[in-house]
C-alpha cells in the first residue's frame, strides 16, 4: 500500500472545493494526506478551510498569499508528506477506489514516475460523457501529441507522480500564467521519466462550468508561446506548428462560448 498526499490548490469556488475534498475523505484510503494549498482565497473560503483542516486529522491547509495556480502547485509538490502525489483539481472529484488503483499501479511498477487515466466530464445541464485516452509508444511521440494536436493526450486533474521525480525534473514553473499541467507533463516526457496510461475507468469526475480555468483560452495563448519555444522545433516548422496550436485555441473558444453552459 503507498502512502499518498492527494494535493489540492484552492482559489475561491467554495462550494466545488467542498465536494471536491468530500470525494477525498470518502476514499476511506488509511495511508492518506489531503494537502490543500489556498491561493489568497476570500475570507470566506479561508474560514471554511480552516475549520474542515481542525476537523480532519489527515489533512494539512497552507495558506498563502495569491500568486497564482502553478506557485500553489509548487509548493503543494514541496511540502508534500508522502511519496505518491495525486493532483485534484478544486472544482473536480476523485472517483470511487481512485487512490487505490493508483496505488497498485505504483506498486506494480518501481520504475514508475508518472501517471494519468481517463475523466468523466459533467455539463452545467447534468449531462456527461467520459473521456478516454491512451497509451504512447515513446515519450516523444507523446510530447509531440501534447504540442500538435487539438485535444491533450491526458488530463493533469487525477494524475499521480513521484514527488522526488516531479523535483528532480524542476517541479511546476510558477512564472507561467497558465498551461503549467501541460508544462509540467513535458518535463516527464523530455526527460526520459516512465509515463503511463491507467486504463479501468475515469480516475476523476471533471466539471465543466464557465469558471473553469481550462476554458480560459485567450490567456493562455502567451503561455503556449513560451511552451513550444522550449519543446518544439525551431524554424519555419516552428512557426508552422504555432499557427496549428494558436488557430485550434481559437476554435475551441468560440466553441465554448456557443455550446457550452
Amino acid at each position: 500500500m503507498k502512502a499518498i498526499t492527494v494535493s489540492v490548490a484552492s482559489h475561491n469556488r467554495l462550494d466545488y472545493l467542498q465536494k471536491a475534498l468530500q470525494s477525498v475523505v470518502t476514499q476511506e484510503w488509511p495511508a492518506l494526506e489531503i494537502l490543500v494549498v489556498d491561493d489568497g482565497s476570500k475570507e470566506e473560503t479561508r474560514t471554511w478551510l480552516k475549520q474542515w483542516g481542525e476537523q480532519h486529522p489527515q489533512a494539512r491547509v497552507y495558506f498563502q498569499a495569491q500568486s497564482g495556480v502553478g506557485e500553489a502547485r509548487r509548493v503543494g509538490v514541496e511540502l508534500a508528506s508522502f511519496p505518491i502525489i495525486v493532483i485534484l483539481d478544486s472544482d473536480d472529484l476523485l472517483a470511487d477506489g481512485a487512490l487505490s488503483r493508483i496505488s497498485k499501479a505504483f506498486e506494480a511498477d518501481p520504475e514508475l514516475d508518472l501517471l494519468y487515466g481517463d475523466i468523466e466530464s459533467r455539463r452545467s445541464d447534468g449531462a456527461t460523457s467520459v473521456r478516454s485516452y491512451r497509451s504512447w509508444r515513446s515519450n516523444r511521440v507523446m510530447a509531440l501529441a501534447t504540442l500538435i494536436l487539438p485535444r491533450l493526450p491526458f488530463k493533469h486533474s487525477g494524475s499521480a507522480y513521484r514527488k522526488e521525480t516531479a523535483l528532480s525534473v524542476g517541479n511546476y514553473d510558477a512564472s507561467l500564467k497558465k498551461k503549467i499541467d501541460i508544462d509540467f507533463f513535458l518535463k516527464f516526457l523530455t526527460q526520459g521519466k516512465k509515463v503511463r496510461y491507467l486504463p479501468g475507468g475515469p480516475l476523476v469526475i471533471f466539471h465543466m462550468h464557465g469558471d473553469s480555468i481550462s476554458r480560459n483560452r485567450v490567456a493562455g495563448l502567451d503561455s503556449w508561446r513560451v511552451i513550444l519555444h522550449r519543446y518544439g522545433p525551431r524554424g519555419p516548422l516552428g512557426w508552422a506548428m504555432k499557427g496549428v496550436k494558436y488557430s485550434g485555441e481559437i476554435v475551441k473558444v468560440l466553441y465554448e462560448k456557443l455550446f457550452v453552459k
